[in-house]
């Protein structure tokens, strides 16, 4: 196919992602009471490892899932633990972000 056939589904898939974020978006804040702030598991750019939950107000949602943020409040991490050696292991989450859309979710069904 031709490069129209790529531009149009990128076109699509932009519009798309637009739609998903900003129904999440009206969702999760409907879902929690009608409050203008929405959860978020925060990962700061340039420090991934210090994931912090936090609750912004809905405009600038876009903008954190932007940079890898996440609906919703952060996984509990696992506490520090001792290996067989004696080293002092840490698990921190890593997070891989994903955009999962569905046709049904968009439309409403």
């Amino acid at each position: 196919m031709k490069n129209v056939n790529s531009n149009s589904i990128r076109f699509i898939s932009r519009i798309f992602t637009v739609a998903a974020i900003a129904a999440l978006t009206v969702s999760n804040a409907y879902a929690s009471g009608h409050t203008e702030k929405v959860a978020i598991c925060h990962l700061p750019p340039g420090n991934p490892e210090n994931v912090q939950n936090i609750e912004i107000g809905e405009p600038a949602v876009e903008a954190h899932l932007a940079h890898g943020d996440i609906l919703g409040y952060c996984p509990p991490s696992e506490a520090s633990t001792t290996d067989t050696t004696g080293a002092t292991v840490s698990s921190t989450p890593s997070f891989v972000p994903v955009k999962v859309y569905s046709m049904r979710s968009i439309q409403g069904q």
